[in-house]
């Protein structure tokens, strides 16, 4: 259950930002078991992106960074995104005392 909650929060967000800094309409998300969640992204200007266009919008929407050489890191700067600020003010902190204390 806890995890449906994390998936539902982050499709939340990844969604508004879909909608709201890319201009997208038609998304469909989906589970697929042991990949996880993933957004297709219908409208038909995503759907003519270059790979080198849609790693942007990819690397746009990551805070998390890692991989096999790096330990995961969140990656804020010194000012925050006025983006990730409205979703950690609209999404994240109305969730965070129910998610993370009520149900440790």
């Amino acid at each position: 259950d806890k995890c449906w909650m994390f998936m539902t929060i982050a499709v939340r967000i990844l969604d508004m930002s879909l909608r709201d800094e890319f201009g997208f309409h038609h998304i469909l998300w989906v589970y697929s078991g042991r990949r996880g969640i993933h957004a297709w992204v219908c409208d038909a200007s995503a759907r003519c992106m270059n790979d080198e266009t849609r790693s942007s919008v990819a690397e746009y929407l990551q805070i998390v960074r890692g991989g096999s050489e790096k330990s995961r890191k969140v990656m804020f700067g010194k000012f925050l995104h006025p983006f990730v600020k409205r979703m950690f003010d609209e999404v994240i902190k109305p969730n965070f005392e129910e998610l993370i204390v009520n149900n440790q």
